[in-house]
């Protein structure tokens, strides 16, 4: 059979497309066992609050979506029970919930659909977060990185991408493989067809039988499928990162804190590493990243009542025109008063960048001065909008207020007089340490302190200039805080030296209102677009010199579609400066080939399936005029496309249409938004 013969491919597609659609969400009776052909899924109820007390109503039971053909993550073995990687991982984060799990099978199309409708709590299904996601659904912290590879057969000649000229590749529909495998190929002056499957065992069936040059997907699952089906080998390495993050529903705190608190306990337990393990014995386990401090709830005490902000802060600061920033004037060189009056430091470049890209403007930013005491206070109280104070992103705090990511990592240590005889902690018995209240510095020291079993008596300070003074007057024998502050007291002020090395790891995040996930996903992305083109290494490089940046996690897609997506969301009409509209810095690094590929907004995938569409139905074009639909949860363009056209395979006359207000991926409809459905000649 002809690989480059479209019709064929058309009718593929579209028989993969109906199979699937015919797939119904079948719910797994008992955990581990397979659904039975025919159970039908509860129906999709109305959000009311956090999916905690929907999970709590429903017995106690966990409706978790995953993958049942996606080996090691998701699938059905031998025995037909669901097992793999993200089961184990949802069955040991179930036990210590003491609830219930129940499966439903998802795939890359339908998981974001199936969690936004509330036809599942939760989606552990190797899906990468990619920022174009967030508008959607939320995620959790990254468990898992993986990178897109190729997959082809061991006698095809090909050895990477140069050698995909004119070829055939297959990727699963809803995933990223699709626009990466075209920027890729873009990237490196290739053409090629993209045909898209709707899962993975006819996409092997496909390479394995020749109809089709390579399947593109993660890696680890390509490397699982080459080694059980002799012939087929993973050639041209890792491509893409892929950062992969369990879907929950969009804007629950309460229960997103609980998913990534309880991944951090199973990373420290060990049972994350002994589930990873299991599943990829030849690699290292991923490093979760743990924050410090312990979450006051577990599942049956936890709140889940929702108090979404209304409007937005996003909104509240496009009306007003400026930034309330809390930032602090007493501590270099994150944020401080200089000589000439001015307050300056890394926390304050960073919100001076942040109003320069959201509102056009540097200076449009007024800067409240806050303290370790006050700053949660008056961020819970909405008299600022954010605060970039180094404040520690601490698992307490959460139950307050929210945090961006961790964009800075510092640890805490000791600031003596020369001569004390204190080179350590161990050298504290029986004196007295000042620290900051409302800091994490006065829990982290007496924890430091007990563990060594020895006595000490912790000063609280509202300020440092007061703690600083009593320190070289005498009245106190120690300060302790974060260390890079430490390192300039020091240099400040002769006489006084760091000791003891650091004791803790600190994780700054930037302090935004809880609940307002379109805030927050804001502050990451630019927090990430700044890191890409190199202005965050630049700020980094004036305030700490030589000192390796901070390594800010970047997820994949295009900052500049994502940010503009929340934008939008704010429902206010934007007269600034375009978002992300901030010039390059000249010493920041070349852009990723691969992600600059992506910024073009590439295509291909809906040009494609076009083309299948008119030669399997018949070409048709739209008139003029049209008929206005509101998105309800669980449609996708397919299933509006039988509807209004009593055909599936014309959904991408319906996104051409409405690409503006869809977005720049044709599976992610958000539930309220109005569209035009096209009439057709």
């Amino acid at each position: 059979m002809n690989s480059r013969n479209p019709s064929w491919k058309a009718s593929l597609f579209f028989l993969l497309l109906a199979c699937s659609l015919a797939l119904t969400g079948a719910l797994v009776p008992n955990r581990g066992e397979a659904a039975s052909p025919g159970q039908e899924s509860p129906p999709a109820q109305p959000e009311a609050g956090s999916v905690i007390q929907r999970i709590r109503d429903r017995g106690n039971v966990l409706i978790a979506g995953v993958k049942y053909d996606f080996k090691p993550f998701g699938f059905v073995d031998e025995d037909g029970e669901v097992t793999g990687f993200d089961v184990d991982l949802i069955k040991a984060m179930a036990d210590i919930w003491g609830v219930e799990v129940q499966f439903v099978p998802v795939t890359s199309s339908d998981r974001i659909r199936k969690l936004a409708a509330g036809e599942v709590d939760l989606v552990a299904a190797s899906m990468t977060h990619k920022k174009e996601r967030d508008e959607t659904i939320d995620f959790s912290q990254t468990y898992f990185l993986d990178g897109q590879s190729l997959l082809v057969r061991t006698d095809s000649g090909i050895q990477g991408i140069l050698d995909l000229e004119g070829k055939t590749v297959a990727a699963i529909q809803g995933s990223t493989s699709i626009d990466q495998i075209q920027a890729y190929a873009e990237a490196n002056g290739v053409t090629i067809d993209i045909l898209p499957f709707q899962e993975y065992p006819p996409a092997l069936a496909a390479l394995k039988a020749g109809q089709i040059d390579a399947l593109t997907t993660d890696s680890v699952f390509l490397l699982q499928a080459a080694q059980e089906n002799p012939g087929l080998a993973v050639v041209g390495g890792r491509f893409t990162q892929e950062p992969y993050g369990m879907g929950v529903p969009r804007g629950d705190s309460y229960f997103r804190n609980l998913v990534d608190f309880t991944l951090q306990d199973l990373k420290e337990s060990g049972v994350y590493d002994q589930i990873y393990r299991r599943w990829f014995p030849d690699d290292e386990p991923y490093a979760v990243e743990i924050l410090p401090g312990r979450w006051p709830y577990t599942f049956q005490d936890s709140p889940a009542t929702l108090e979404r902000p209304e409007p937005s802060r996003l909104e509240q600061i496009l009306e007003r025109g400026r930034i309330l920033a809390g930032v602090k004037y007493d501590f270099a060189p994150f944020g401080f008063v200089d000589d000439n009056g001015e307050v300056t430091g890394f926390d304050v470049d960073i919100v001076r960048e942040f109003a320069a890209r959201w509102l056009g403007d540097p200076d449009a930013v007024e800067l409240v001065r806050v303290t370790s005491d006050n700053r949660i206070p008056l961020l819970a109280a909405g008299q600022v909008d954010l605060v970039a104070a180094s404040m520690t992103h601490k698992k307490e705090r959460d139950d307050t207020i929210d945090f961006s990511q961790t964009y800075f990592l510092d640890g805490q240590s000791l600031l003596v007089r020369q001569g004390s005889g204190i080179t350590g902690l161990e050298d504290l018995e029986g004196k007295s340490v000042a620290a900051i209240a409302g800091s994490t510095s006065i829990d982290n020291i007496q924890e430091a302190a007990d563990r060594l079993g020895i006595q000490i008596e912790v000063l609280p300070f509202q300020e440092y200039p007061p703690a600083l003074e009593a320190l070289k007057a005498g009245q106190v024998d120690a300060l302790t805080t974060d260390s890079v502050a430490l390192t300039q007291f020091a240099q400040a002020n002769p006489g006084l030296a760091v000791v003891g090395g650091r004791f803790t790891q600190e994780p700054y995040g930037i302090g935004v209102p809880n609940f307002d996930d379109t805030f927050r996903d804001l502050v990451n992305f630019t927090l990430q677009a700044m890191k890409e083109d190199g202005t965050y290494d630049s700020i980094y490089a004036k305030w700490f010199g030589s000192d390796p940046p901070y390594p800010v996690e970047i997820w994949p897609g295009d900052p500049v579609v994502a940010v503009n997506i929340l934008r939008t969301e704010a429902s206010f009409p934007v007269t600034a400066a375009p978002a992300m509209a901030a010039e390059q810095p000249e010493s920041s690094p070349a852009t990723n080939p691969v992600e600059e590929a992506l910024r073009r907004r590439i295509a291909a995938l809906v040009a494609a399936q076009r083309t299948e569409s008119d030669s399997q139905t018949g070409a048709v074009e739209p008139v003029e005029g049209g008929e206005s639909y509101t998105i309800q949860p669980g449609d996708t363009l397919a299933t509006i496309a039988h509807d209004f056209y009593g055909s599936q395979a014309k959904w991408p006359i319906i996104y051409q249409a409405n690409k503006d207000i869809i977005g720049p991926d044709p599976n992610l409809l958000r539930p309220g938004r109005t569209i035009v459905i096209p009439s057709l000649r």
